[in-house]
């Protein structure tokens, strides 16, 4: 592949940029580090470069040193840089290739002096109700844990529950909650660990839910492992068409084939509380929008507000400075601040982009409905490509409803050592789909406005928060043994025999994303489009702006400088799983059905948490806790000091250069 920056124009940065790749080609032992040291010294060699044209180069430099990490071979041809992606097939390779991904971006993060300093405080600790306690008394002892596992398969009582040697219960991450037993934050003990992941770090935007699971068979109840929901991906085509079936295309084919009333009347709801949740009082009074909208009049309408939206949008990119948007947001809380927040540029642009789609919309539907009943209704809508269209429109409107509030995704899920050694994997994944998780999100999240949502009708808008279905992916690109073969029984958690939530694998991901890029490069990338733009960011990090920006802002610099945007295509697939809490899926996420339909009940009397465990403990670990291998594996993880287990975090050399 062509790798030239072609944006990088001056003699003396392209002079020093082939510099920087044959350096490279050069090395013989290609590790993180020897390519991190190539990259530092050339990048400090740009002082000599005008600043105007090292802002290029320097970026240039971070995205090739980072495909290089990725195994990409790189080399400098007569009209320029070209490099060749390192090949994927076996499972293996995917693994290897995937891992030698991760790790770079984890130890770029692990080296930062924060990150560092933070490990370096959760271990040597800190003094507790007058006892020194450090985040080593929150992992359990492998000894302690091979012996309680020897001593109960000794009891040769395998339907007992597995509670004798672990006691696992949930503890929900509040950024204001210490630890009862240690005094450390909540927080602060879930990031510890999740450092020990093979991926970096990284806050997710929208809702979060941050779980930790203890053990309370010892004193300090140890973490067993850690899981976090957040807000869903907006599009996964393996889990819209494969198992939801909530595109418009499938849709409309299931309509086709079983139209209704039901459906029909629908359609029009649908349409019309769009309309209602729009803020449109600034149009009234300047005349773009009449307060009763005739069907006669609804061509010209739609074409001043095009124009209107184009304007705003295009004031609202001007804007070099975007701090009054950014505080805009986060303190809106009143109807006065939503008020506010509709009247921006950002968002009138969005309000009259929509209301003119939606009055489309909603004539076409009145033209095609009309003299009809019933599922005639909805067949004459079927009838024609325009009316599909139609048809799928109101089936996106329905979803970005409920696809920031009834799906999220289980974005951290593991346990940590020496329980992993004991498919404690698998029992994080099943509490996580857990009705006390269910219970916990609706608690957190259900008074909470949407902040789209009421930027655009000006007013407080709560959307529902009962949470219906949770999706995974896996980490290395091929189908991990944690989520295969997950079921528990319904009847475990108070539902109904014959039934169980159940973790399906629903196919992979396209291998889109910006995982394979670093903070300095992704850092470098945006100062050189910032400065190419003359300070106008195209891309900015507003709710509201569009999904993803961190995806969006690099996509946009990666070709400012003059690289394909086929190096934002990694190629290294996931695997997609889904949990369907539910039964009316399809229908309450796009809103047919106003209530959803659990498998299980959200109050019942009883523990579900130890059901889960027995459970757990049944299928998976009364065949393994008596193996020998297993035993011997997890007595590695010791806390005798210096310490050796699993849960602590390994750091990598800092080179003193």
């Amino acid at each position: 592949m062509d790798l030239t920056p072609r944006r990088v124009r001056a003699k003396a940065g392209k002079k020093r940029l082939r510099a920087f790749v044959r350096a490279l080609a050069k090395l013989e032992n290609r590790t993180e580090e020897a390519i991190e040291a190539v990259r530092a010294a050339h990048v400090h060699a740009l002082t000599e470069v005008r600043i105007r044209d090292r802002i290029g180069a320097e970026a240039a430099m971070n995205v090739l040193a980072d495909l290089a990490k990725m195994g990409w071979t790189l080399s400098v041809r007569r009209t320029g840089v070209s490099g060749c992606a390192p090949s994927v097939g076996a499972k293996d390779d995917i693994r290897t290739t995937r891992r030698a991904q991760l790790a770079a971006r984890r130890h770029e993060q692990l080296r930062l002096p924060s990150t560092q300093e933070f490990i370096t405080r959760m271990e040597a600790g800190h003094l507790f109700k007058g006892q020194l306690r450090s985040v080593f008394n929150l992992m359990r002892d492998g000894r302690d844990l091979a012996n309680a596992l020897s001593n109960y398969r000794a009891s040769k009582d395998a339907s007992a529950p597995a509670r004798p040697f672990v006691q696992p219960y949930l503890q929900f991450v509040d950024a204001r909650k210490v630890c009862s037993r240690t005094g450390f934050r909540l927080q602060d003990i879930w990031r510890y660990f999740r450092h020990t992941w093979a991926s970096a770090y990284e806050s997710v935007p929208g809702r979060s839910l941050m779980v930790l699971v203890r053990d309370a068979s010892t004193p300090f109840h140890p973490v067993m492992g850690i899981a976090a929901l957040a807000s869903a991906a907006s599009v996964l085509p393996a889990r819209d068409r494969g198992f939801i079936k909530w595109t418009g295309e499938a849709f409309s084919e299931d309509c086709g084939q079983r139209p209704d009333a039901k459906t029909a009347r629908w359609v029009k709801s649908m349409i019309r509380g769009a309309i209602k949740e729009i803020y449109r009082t600034d149009f009234i009074a300047e005349g773009l929008v009449p307060l009763r909208v005739a069907q006669a009049d609804v061509r010209e309408i739609v074409k001043r507000l095009r124009k209107d939206s184009a304007a705003a949008r295009e004031r609202h990119v001007r804007q070099a400075e975007i701090a009054a948007e950014k505080s805009a947001s986060a303190r809106a809380h009143g109807e006065d601040d939503w008020e506010e927040q509709a009247r921006t540029d950002l968002f009138r642009s969005k309000r009259a982009w929509e209301l003119a789609s939606l009055l489309e919309l909603q004539a076409f539907v009145e033209r095609s409905y009309q003299k009809k009943r019933g599922r005639k209704q909805l067949q004459s809508l079927l009838e024609t490509k325009h009316g599909r269209d139609v048809l799928s429109k109101v089936v996106r409107i329905a979803r970005s409803k409920t696809i920031g509030t009834a799906i999220a995704d289980l974005v951290v899920c593991g346990s940590v050592a020496p329980y992993n050694e004991i498919l404690g994997g698998k029992l994080i994944a099943m509490l996580a789909a857990s009705p006390e998780v269910v219970r916990q999100y609706k608690l957190r999240y259900g008074g909470v406005p949407s902040v789209i949502a009421s930027s655009m009708a000006g007013r407080r808008v709560i959307r529902s928060a009962s949470l219906v279905y949770i999706g995974t992916t896996s980490l290395y690109g091929t189908r991990p043994s944690q989520y295969d073969r997950i079921a528990v029984p319904a009847e475990q958690l108070g539902g109904k025999p014959g039934e169980s939530v159940r973790y399906r694998y629903l196919g992979d991901t396209a291998g889109l994303g910006t995982t394979q890029f670093g903070y300095a490069t992704k850092k470098s990338v945006e100062a050189f489009t910032r400065r190419t733009l003359n300070g106008v960011r195209r891309v900015n990090n507003v709710f509201g702006e569009g999904a993803n920006p961190k995806l969006r802002a690099l996509r946009d610099g990666i070709a400012q400088l003059g690289f394909s945007e086929d190096l934002m295509v990694h190629g290294l697939t996931k695997s997609v799983y889904g949990v369907s809490l539910v039964k009316n899926l399809r229908g309450y996420l796009l809103g047919i059905d106003k209530r959803p339909q659990y498998m299980f009940p959200l109050v019942v009397a009883g523990n579900r948490i130890e059901k889960i465990v027995d459970w757990w403990y049944q299928r998976w670990v009364a065949d393994r806790c008596g193996r020998q291998d297993i035993i011997e594996r997890v007595q590695r993880h010791t806390l005798v000091r210096p310490v050796v287990h699993g849960a602590r975090v390994s750091v990598p050399v800092v080179d003193a250069a």
